[in-house]
């Protein structure tokens, strides 16, 4: 299990995507940004997820859990996602996944992010 002293401050490569994933207009964003200013991360996984640690706590007022989302090429073509989760309005993981689950080769520079954000509660997978 973790300990308190594992949360460090996010790497220039971290601190740049969360950057990235907030250039969207989404409900919620300002104040996000505020508990993003100081926050801290630990790694959490073989992916490069991070728990978020945040000291200004004041509520975000989200429509769902993942209000921001974003997407990137893995250098084999293969999607990597990544998820910003919040709970009661306080963010708390960054998640970073390749979307076969195999291992991500290499992480794109943050700047080739594909951000998607404002579902406001809409279903977003459909059945065809």
């Amino acid at each position: 299990m973790a300990n308190e002293e594992d949360f460090r401050q996010p790497t220039d490569w971290e601190r740049r995507l969360l950057d990235r994933l907030f250039e969207a207009s989404f409900s919620g964003r300002e104040e996000l940004l505020r508990q993003m200013k100081d926050a801290q991360v630990r790694t959490i996984d073989e992916y490069g997820s991070l728990g978020l640690k945040v000291t200004d706590r004041v509520p975000a007022p989200v429509k769902n859990r993942i209000p921001v989302e974003g997407e990137f090429d893995d250098i084999d073509g293969v999607p990597i996602g990544v998820l910003l989760f919040v709970s009661h309005g306080v963010a708390y993981e960054l998640q970073i996944y390749r979307l076969d689950g195999g291992p991500i080769i290499k992480l794109p520079d943050p700047s080739e992010l594909r951000v998607t954000a404002g579902f406001e509660g809409e279903q977003r997978w459909r059945p065809a």
